[in-house]
């Protein structure tokens, strides 16, 4: 329905989706592993997984929809019968469906500005060219990126009514190319160049590197330093990991020490990610202020995990939450009410279960969200409500609304938004979220459309706009549904 109201009217013969049941199976029955893909002249998709919203299914289809308008041999656009253009193949879908590709927030347009701001930036006459190696060569994600923010500020330049003309004229050409090109490609430089938050350019940093796997170091001395290296973290042999490192230049140091530290943490060793950090601090590289404050927050988890809540205290404190997307700082805004009522000697044993909850990984949050919820309990019955308390409630119905208890995650939002007066403002807004989407599950498409409205008249970014709007559309799309269902 979102794709013919963008492109215009589409043939109606059928789309064959294959629902592999994992990426192994559909490695054996097509011999692609981990990508989803669209075959548009035989309209046959193959994808895995069972979310809803499938977070691939509407870019496949939005391949298909635009093989319609395509003259090649594949359905692709180019602007030869044979080899396609892959900023339009790849660019147009994002484009069409650019709510799936929300990151943290951050729209496509806002995610390229971050690239461009970050340093990872590509000849946009190349990407755009018929030659797709330019298209390859820099980190896949990063071209289509660009690729797709590109094509929707193209496609924001004219008027609404005659968009699906533009798009269909583009697919057809297989190229976006001559005056118009130049001139839109001009905005839209000065577009990227425009300030996006510090926050958002450290996404950029932290989430890409600048080359593809075709320009990566692969030679045999650097991959088998990097086995020997990998070795040695497996067996927690800090001094053996010292040495080895030493073998490589600082930048490169710096990016393998950042990724055994999160490997560290991820494995519950905590003691081993803080030898792993303090070493990392020792690089003669000082960091900038926002790899600093994310160190300081790997610093925080593993100082947690070892039960020392003095000196994470310190390490939060350290932490400038300006760097971190509106997911982080709501965490952050979490643990700093935790702490200050840790010190303050108030809600001690809650407080505590609440911080190793948070910083907990997926292995042991079993037995953290069971003393979580011993905890809140005792803490009720003796305190009645605080902030300390409703800050719990959040957490435990975020814990349920993942493990799909939907009734008992409805249950605690709405208790927490009884009591919002203990909640942050950005906990609060979420809070709301939740509670929407928990009514989506439940089937109470009113209650979830009229939380939805309200939270659409107060969006507070572009990104969270263009992600209520996509959640309205789809929840009274399946309404019209179920009425000529009926």
């Amino acid at each position: 329905n979102s794709l013919e109201n963008q492109l215009g009217t589409l043939s109606n013969a059928p789309i064959t989706i294959w629902l592999h049941a994992s990426n192994e199976d559909k490695l054996a029955y097509t011999g692609a592993k981990n990508v989803h893909f669209a075959l548009p002249k035989h309209r046959e998709i193959h994808i895995s997984g069972s979310d809803v919203p499938h977070d691939v299914l509407g870019h496949e289809l939005a391949h298909i929809d635009v093989g319609d308008f395509s003259k090649t041999v594949l359905g692709l656009p180019g602007e030869n019968l044979l080899i396609p253009n892959l900023a339009l193949t790849e660019g147009i879908p994002m484009a069409l469906t650019k709510e799936l590709y929300l990151e943290n927030g951050l729209t496509l347009i806002e995610q390229a500005q971050a690239l461009y701001q970050g340093d990872f930036r590509v000849n946009l006459d190349d990407l755009f060219s018929a030659n797709p190696f330019h298209f390859a060569k820099a980190q896949p994600r990063i071209s289509y990126i660009y690729a797709g923010a590109m094509i929707d500020f193209f496609l924001a330049q004219w008027p609404r009514e005659a968009r699906a003309s533009k798009l269909r004229e583009m697919i057809a050409s297989g190229s976006l190319s001559g005056e118009i090109f130049d001139s839109v490609k001009t905005a839209f430089m000065e577009r990227l160049k425009q300030p996006v938050g510090p926050d958002a350019i450290l996404w950029a940093k932290r989430s890409f590197k600048g080359s593809s796997i075709l320009l990566a170091d692969c030679t045999e001395q650097s991959y088998r330093e990097k086995a020997e290296l990998n070795i040695a973290a497996l067996n927690l042999d800090f001094d053996q990991f010292s040495r080895i490192l030493s073998r490589f230049s600082p930048s490169t140091q710096k990016a393998l020490l950042d990724r055994a530290i999160d490997h560290a943490l991820t494995n519950l060793q905590s003691s081993f990610a803080l030898s792993l950090i303090n070493l990392r601090k020792a690089l003669p590289e000082k960091d900038n202020d926002g790899d600093a404050s994310m160190l300081a927050f790997k610093e925080l988890s593993a100082l947690v995990g070892n039960e020392n809540f003095v000196a994470a205290s310190v390490a939060l404190n350290r932490i400038n939450e300006e760097y971190f997307l509106p997911p982080q700082k709501r965490l952050l805004t979490i643990m700093r009410v935790l702490f200050h009522s840790l010190y303050a000697g108030e809600h001690v044993q809650l407080s505590k279960a609440a911080i190793g909850f948070l910083v907990s990984r997926p292995s042991n949050e079993e037995p953290k969200i069971a003393d979580l919820a011993y905890y809140f309990g005792q803490d009720r019955r003796t305190s009645g409500s605080t902030d300390v308390g409703a800050l719990v409630q959040y957490i435990l119905s975020r814990f349920y609304l993942r493990q799909h208890d939907y009734e008992e995650a409805k249950n605690l939002i709405s208790q927490v938004l009884a009591e919002k007066a203990h909640l942050p403002s950005l906990v609060e807004r979420e809070a709301h979220f939740m509670s929407a989407k928990i009514d989506i599950e439940l089937g109470n498409a009113p209650s979830a459309l009229a939380t939805l409205d309200h939270l659409l008249h107060t969006s507070i970014s572009e990104g969270e706009r263009e992600q209520i709007t996509a959640m309205i559309a789809r929840l009274r799309f399946g309404q019209r549904e179920e009425v000529k269902s009926r």
